[in-house]
């Protein structure tokens, strides 16, 4: 199916059914806005509309000032990934790097993944070494939703990324009972999940548990185009090799919800095993493999149920690339090790007043947050047993943030202007690129001070009905340590270079009618100045410099509907146009980010049983900067389905669910980026007992 047909023909046909359907009672919550009809049980709570939906049957919308999106993830299969679920949210990109468990990086309207701030309850997630973090690493059985800031982030978080931020949310800690999900599927794919609530000790304090497992071999075949996707004379198939995965890990949680203190802590372990097989054409790696371990503490406490707010993290992880054959990257045969380390504490007060103008009311919030991150890597050679060590690196963050929140009388009209500030500071001495160069050491720890401003203005033309809002934001992305002191291996470091300056406005327009129509249409661009980009600088390293720029201007679509209590509707549509700016580039696409991406899908619920049908689709892009049609990405429609059994006369478990579904259902040869070839026709099959 061509791009032309599904940029008219998609959107016409959508905005029909608004038209036909837009009709019936609307009635006004304490809290916001809900659609009388409960069709995929969507509200809009304030500002940020919620959507309880099967994965395939329906999809939430983007709403209020921050144009945040939240998906529930309590209802997925544990075989389910993050970069799936993400891949179908309106202005934001995954690049995945192969099938199941594979590493995903996002980009959201244009930006690059360090661009984009990773959190966990709030807790920044993305390190300083690389500046981004891989979705393959957040397993999505340990969280209840997931919600993407586009543009705007809540400065309440303390952390911005300039365009936007995604949040995590973890499992809600209460209540009495157990609930167990497995699935198993193509590819030696399975997955476990085991959950357990209760009432513990005098306190009454409620304690879950929750076990949760998966892995995949990843052996699936598929047609290999050896990087030479305009020759297909020396394409063949073949099986994929070294691209399995296994992944194991527990989480305790505990809250005791007192009087004047809400007090929550949760502690849990990770562990990842896996091949490190790189993409195919000659770069292949089938002996490598990546063990991968995580430890993490979080403390949150809250006084009179709110309008404070202290956060206490504490994360250590453990990366080996064990690569004896000397497959991957320039370092000898053996297993490099890098450690991390994390610990964050963030303070937060709400409050509001009511002005004596009119009745016009007041929110404020204010706090701070103060950040240390370490990092350690060693190399220890299988041939000689001798162990290279990096020094420690080591970037202590200090950040003040306050927010408001102005609102007329009658809450038609609100602006919540926002300002971050923050400082890091890196004190460690450089790594040079080459062994034989000596080490610089930095006369003075290297500071970096930057603020981020931001305004949102919202206006109800019809409350509860129709919204108009439009935002502003402008960040600065910070340089990694790899980039500043660079790296074993060829990286020269700049302790030059100035952060990244990203700006981004835009202006949406939301209508919420009858029949639980919700519609949301929305413009945007994004600006990036100061782009640190890579260039040579010898014959054998290279180095980050500021010298690029890049501009993406779009639009983005999204609805929700239903044409009876039966039949739910979802579709929304990204066209955008992501251009370098640059000097040696300008006005070429940026790599990786097509003008076009799709997704759409319905469900039909008959007694117990309930059918769905996904649709997504993505325009061609390219994988350099230079536009080159042998690195060009080729356009791609996928199909999925899937069928689910309400199982409610099981006894022991009266809300439990049999589902079935087929993921590339037309078999499709697909590959992602970089020459990472994706599954063909797969299949899951899962159960849910509650």
């Amino acid at each position: 199916m061509s791009t032309g047909r599904f940029l008219f023909s998609f959107p016409l046909a959508v905005f029909c059914l608004v038209v036909i359907h837009a009709s019936g009672p609307v009635r006004a919550s304490p809290s916001g806005v809900e659609a009388s009809a409960t069709v995929a049980a969507a509200t809009i709570t304030g500002d940020t509309l919620v959507v309880r939906a099967p994965r395939v049957g329906a999809l939430p919308l983007a709403a209020g000032p921050a144009t945040t999106t939240i998906i529930p993830l309590t209802d997925l299969a544990p075989g389910a990934d993050l970069a799936d679920v993400l891949d179908s949210v309106a202005g934001l990109q995954i690049r995945r790097y192969g099938g199941l468990g594979a590493s995903g990086v996002p980009s959201l309207r244009g930006s690059g993944g360090t661009g984009i701030v990773i959190m966990v309850d709030g807790v920044p997630m993305s390190d300083a070494q690389n500046g981004a973090i891989d979705l393959a690493s957040l397993p999505v059985d340990r969280f209840r939703s997931v919600e993407i800031h586009r543009g705007l982030t809540p400065a309440g978080y303390g952390s911005f990324g300039g365009a936007g931020a995604i949040n995590l949310v973890s499992r809600e800690t209460g209540g009495a009972g157990a609930e167990a999900h497995i699935c198993g599927g193509s590819f030696g794919e399975a997955g476990t999940r085991l959950v357990s609530h209760g009432r513990f000790g005098p306190l009454g304090a409620d304690v879950s548990l929750m076990l949760h497992g998966r892995r995949a071999d990843n052996g699936f075949e598929f047609l290999d185009h050896n990087q030479t996707f305009l020759e297909p004379s020396d394409d063949h198939v073949r099986d994929r090799e070294n691209a399995w995965f296994r992944e194991s890990g527990a989480v305790l949680g505990g809250r005791i919800d007192a009087d004047a203190l809400d007090l929550q802590c949760r502690a849990s372990i990770y562990r990842r095993d896996g091949g490190r097989p790189g993409p195919v054409g000659g770069y292949e790696s089938p002996n490598a493999e990546v063990r991968s371990r995580r430890r993490d503490f979080h403390l949150s406490a809250g006084a009179d149920h709110g309008p404070l707010q202290v956060d206490l993290y504490a994360g250590r992880g453990e990366d080996r690339l064990i690569d004896i054959e000397r497959e991957v990257g320039g370092d000898p045969s053996g297993t490099t090790v890098s450690e991390n380390g994390q610990i964050y504490l963030r303070a937060v007060k709400r409050g509001e007043v009511d002005l004596p103008v009119g009745g016009t009311a007041l929110g404020w919030e204010a706090g701070g947050a103060v950040r240390r991150q370490t990092y350690d890597q060693r190399h220890e050679n299988a041939l000689n047993s001798q162990v290279l060590a990096d020094p420690t690196r080591e970037r202590g963050t200090r950040s003040v943030f306050g927010s408001l929140s102005l609102i007329s009388a009658g809450g038609r009209v609100s602006a919540g202007p926002s300002l971050v500030w923050r400082r890091l500071e890196d004190d460690f001495p450089p790594l040079p690129p080459l062994p034989h160069l000596p080490e610089t050491p930095l006369d003075a720890p290297h500071v970096l001070e930057n603020l981020s401003p931001s305004l949102s203005l919202a206006w109800h033309l019809e409350p509860g009905r129709w919204l108009l809002e439009a935002n502003w934001s402008r960040a600065e992305r910070e340089p990694t340590w790899v980039e500043l002191f660079g790296h074993r291996g060829g990286v020269a470091g700049n302790r030059e270079l100035e952060p990244e300056a990203l700006e981004t406005v835009d202006l949406s327009l939301r209508y919420v009618g009858g029949g639980g129509i919700i519609a949301r249409a929305a413009v945007f661009e994004t600006r990036a100045e100061d782009t640190i980009i890579w260039r040579r600088n010898s014959q054998m390293t290279n180095m980050a410099i500021n010298a690029g720029a890049s501009r993406t201007r779009g639009l983005e679509l999204e609805l929700l509907g239903s044409a009876s209590r039966r039949l739910r509707w979802w579709g929304n549509l990204t066209w955008q146009r992501a251009r370098d700016r640059g000097l040696e580039n300008g006005g070429k696409a940026l790599p990786y980010l097509p003008d076009l991406q799709l997704a759409a899908g319905l469900s039909l619920r008959t007694g117990g049983w309930e059918s769905g049908l996904r649709i997504s689709h993505e325009a061609a892009s390219f994988r350099d900067r230079y536009n080159s049609p042998e690195d060009e990405i080729p356009a791609r429609t996928l199909y999925g389905c899937s069928l689910s059994r309400d199982l409610s006369g099981v006894p022991a478990f009266p809300a439990s669910t049999l589902k079935l579904e087929i993921m590339n259902l037309t078999d499709d040869d697909v590959y992602d980026i970089e020459g990472f070839p994706l599954p063909g026709r797969s299949y899951r099959v899962s159960l849910a007992l509650r």
